[in-house]
């Protein structure tokens, strides 16, 4: 999908190239037709939407791969669990798919910000108390982390 034409989009080529992308990052999706792998997974149609942008608590958020800007696709995201997890990425795709059941299922597509890790001044320090964090300018985490590549856009929070 990171060179997929305007036109490729919304179509089963975009969809060739997400399903490539999806392998590459070792996401498995349930698909139609398929046996579950997994006791309580939702049965996903083979076509799938794509959006330039998505409101979420009122705020809209675009995916830079369609936009072709990451002004507006810089996300906060709380993943659930035992332990909520925050992790800063950009949006990258919004797709939809539409459930045998009827009902929809959204992603996001994300690429995680890499925290800085270098010296910094010591100003910075007065506002880790209100959530401000540094990240490498242009540096994003590699697949070997432990935050998932497609998301529940209903986890961003800012």
């Amino acid at each position: 999908m990171l060179k997929a034409l305007r036109e490729e989009r919304r179509t089963v080529a975009g969809l060739a190239a997400l399903s490539e992308d999806l392998d590459d990052a070792q996401v498995d999706v349930h698909c139609c037709g398929d046996v579950p792998l997994i006791q309580n997974s939702t049965p996903l149609n083979h076509e799938a939407t794509f959006y330039e942008y998505v409101i979420v608590n009122g705020r809209r958020y675009h995916a830079s791969r369609t936009v072709g800007s990451n002004s507006s696709s810089l996300v906060r995201v709380t993943i659930p669990g035992a332990v909520p997890v925050t992790a800063f990425g950009e949006l990258l795709e919004i797709f939809q798919f539409e459930c045998r059941s009827g009902h929809s299922v959204w992603f996001g597509r994300i690429r995680w910000f890499k925290p800085w890790c270098g010296t910094r001044n010591k100003v910075w320090n007065d506002f880790a108390s209100v959530d401000i964090c540094l990240w490498e300018l242009g540096e994003y985490t590699n697949q070997d982390t432990q935050l998932p590549a497609l998301i529940d856009l209903d986890w961003i929070t800012g």
